[in-house]
């Protein structure tokens, strides 16, 4: 599916793969594919990396969800490997002392790149006076 312009595999091939990994109708991506083969404008795109995100989704939406479905399933698996990798770490550290909640919030932050600005929540903390230097007043 790299490359939809090879004349290597016969349009109802590909189709009939297509379908029988995503549970659809064949004839329906035979037909997307047939446009995209005619698409001047995508024949000239055909070897960029972001191909099929160029794809029309009233034009080919059946061929744009299974590549789409494709593109995710490498990004899931990374972070599932990922946020494996964290937990092993923090259990073998933190385990005498580990809840499931403290483990869940320990992962939240070990998988997520949200970086707070100190800087500003030092600016927005109010200073508490002791009630000794405001009774003396």
């Amino acid at each position: 599916m790299s490359f939809p312009f090879s004349e290597t595999n016969s349009i109802e091939n590909i189709s009939t793969q297509i379908s029988n990994l995503f549970d659809m109708d064949s004839t329906k991506f035979e037909s997307e594919i047939i446009k995209i083969k005619s698409d001047i404008f995508l024949k000239v795109r055909g070897y960029e990396t972001n191909f099929w995100n160029l794809l029309s989704e009233e034009k080919y939406p059946g061929l744009r969800n299974v590549a789409l479905q494709l593109h995710t399933y490498f990004g899931s698996t990374y972070l599932c490997e990922t946020a494996f990798s964290h937990m092993k770490m923090i259990k073998t550290e933190f385990r005498s002392m580990l809840s499931d909640d403290h483990l869940e919030q320990c992962l939240r932050l070990a998988v997520s790149n949200y970086s707070p600005d100190y800087d500003q929540l030092v600016n927005d903390m109010q200073c508490h006076t002791s009630t000794m230097a405001r009774s003396t007043k």
